[in-house]
């Protein structure tokens, strides 16, 4: 029992908080459920790991395929530079936005979004299109 001596006087007001403390009451707290059972963390941890290798995996392409179409080093590096540009543009807006919005709704769009982008760059890839070997007459 605890007492508080709070009232001006000398007067003495008495509140009782009890904490009861048990060994299966700290087991309990202790064992938390784990992540990995959880579904929906999960399907969100798998879905921003292919996101992210994706992205990873496309930087790297994406200044590759420009430098085997062109066989230009400056305009492979210039591609690499301008992929970030977005990035250093839209940052602080899009952050504005995105606070006032639906997190799951926006990041579900973003991705799908990104991901019909970057699949964009196969056909080009397919018909090599600016290729100056494919453009010149076969002996």
């Amino acid at each position: 029992m605890t007492q508080i001596h709070d009232q001006p006087g000398g007067a003495e007001s008495s509140r009782s908080s009890e904490l009861i403390v048990t060994p299966a009451a700290v087991a309990d707290t202790l064992r938390s459920p784990s992540l990995w059972r959880n579904r929906d963390f999960m399907l969100l941890w798998s879905g921003q790991l292919l996101s992210s290798v994706g992205s990873q995996v496309s930087l790297l392409a994406f200044p590759l395929l420009v430098l085997g179409i062109t066989h230009s080093a400056t305009l492979a590096g210039l591609v690499g530079a301008l992929d970030s540009l977005p990035f250093a543009l839209l940052c602080l807006p899009a952050g504005a936005f995105i606070d006032r919005w639906d997190r799951k709704r926006v990041m579900l769009i973003c991705d799908s979004g990104r991901a019909r982008c970057r699949s964009a760059a196969s056909p080009a890839r397919s018909t090599r299109a600016g290729d100056p070997q494919k453009d010149e007459p076969s002996p």
